[in-house]
């Protein structure tokens, strides 16, 4: 009687290992839908949240590092990727789209955690945090995302965070713009014979005052060789305000200019 009710349990345990397989496998293929995206990302958020309140400030680099990939992995696990699913709402699709690019910028950013690369640390990891605090203040607003309550306190501080990150978004997309836009021409009337000027007129459309903008400009030549590199800055740059940047440059030929531009804003 008792090998019988062996055999019977084991069979019963290899139907539900079987069934279980065949589950995740048909879960691979699921097509997943606008409420998916939501159902899934809060359940991401929860994941991350659950791990996130962890004091790193006695945590090596390396520690620091493996920290942060925990607990963006904790958030893709549930939240996967943008290919498993199928939108019927554009807006939401383009949406979810920044979203996953945003948090490809944090591990991007994760190599810079714990080093004196500050800067490209604020330019990846913390601008992903500030691009994901806007995009979930915004699946809060119009698309219903919740939480469990154990992390509604949480989510509270996330969406109270809005109005800064949404600046620093801004200012960031800006930045971006101009840098593909920006277009130093010689300065016929500040140039002579002894020197040349190059200058362009950069407008901040942002709406917010822009603390400090760096432009930083290189001078390539027809092998790609960088032969001159000049910078201007420009404080408490205003909304709406208009600078005329003009630069020396001591170099007479070269085939293009490179831009790199930075801003910061408090």
């Amino acid at each position: 009687m008792k090998r019988k009710r062996v055999g019977i349990l084991f069979a019963a345990l290899l139907i539900f290992c079987l069934a279980g397989c065949g589950s995740a496998e048909t879960d691979e293929n699921t097509v997943l839908t606008d409420e998916d995206f939501i159902s899934n990302l809060e359940k991401g958020l929860e994941n991350r949240w659950n791990i996130s309140d962890r004091d790193t400030t006695l945590m090596s680099t390396s520690e620091v590092q493996e920290y942060l990939t925990e607990c963006i992995e904790a958030e893709t696990e549930e939240v996967l990727s943008m290919d498993r699913y199928t939108f019927e709402d554009k807006a939401l699709e383009s949406l979810a789209q920044q979203y996953f690019d945003a948090l490809d910028l944090q591990k991007e950013g994760i190599k810079y955690a714990g080093t004196e690369d500050y800067t490209s640390y604020e330019q990846t990891f913390t601008m992903g945090y500030n691009y994901r605090i806007t995009l979930i203040h915004q699946f809060y607003q119009d698309y219903g995302l919740t939480v469990g309550g154990k992390y509604q306190t949480t989510l509270d501080d996330v969406l109270a965070e809005y109005d800064v990150a949404a600046k620093q978004v801004a200012i960031q997309e800006y930045v971006n713009e101009i840098s593909s836009t920006l277009n130093y021409t010689k300065d016929e009337e500040e140039s002579d014979e002894y020197s040349t000027y190059y200058s362009a007129v950069i407008e901040n459309t942002t709406g917010y005052t822009i603390d400090s903008l760096e432009i930083h400009l290189s001078f390539v030549d027809a092998d790609g060789v960088t032969i001159e590199k000049t910078s201007d800055f420009i404080s408490n740059f205003n909304a709406g305000a208009k600078y005329k940047s003009s630069i020396y440059v001591d170099v007479d030929e070269f085939d293009h200019i490179e831009y790199n531009v930075i801003a910061y804003s408090f």
